[in-house]
């Protein structure tokens, strides 16, 4: 499928300690739009990423942050916050 023409998937993450939900499962080579709404107020900045899909973003206190990014690997990918701490886990399948 064109990922150009392929409908946009959107997933909502909460993130209050850990993400909820802490499991998500998206398609391979279709847009995704990520919103992430982090209820905690400090630290000031998290540290966000999933190293395998090269996601990396800061994620301000009391704020929603959206990403966009189309995933090419499939896979388990462990959501990391600041620390090295495992949060989460996307799955990228066919």
């Amino acid at each position: 499928i064109d990922p150009d023409e392929a409908p946009l998937q959107q997933i909502e993450l909460k993130l209050k300690g850990d993400f909820f939900p802490n499991e998500v499962t998206i398609r391979a080579d279709r847009p995704v739009q990520m919103l992430i709404h982090r209820f905690e107020t400090a630290p000031p900045d998290e540290i966000f990423e999933i190293a395998e899909l090269e996601i990396y973003e800061l994620l301000p206190a009391a704020h929603t942050t959206v990403i966009a990014f189309l995933p090419k690997k499939k896979g388990k990918f462990k959501l990391v916050l600041g620390g090295n701490r495992e949060a989460g886990t996307i799955r990228v399948t066919d």
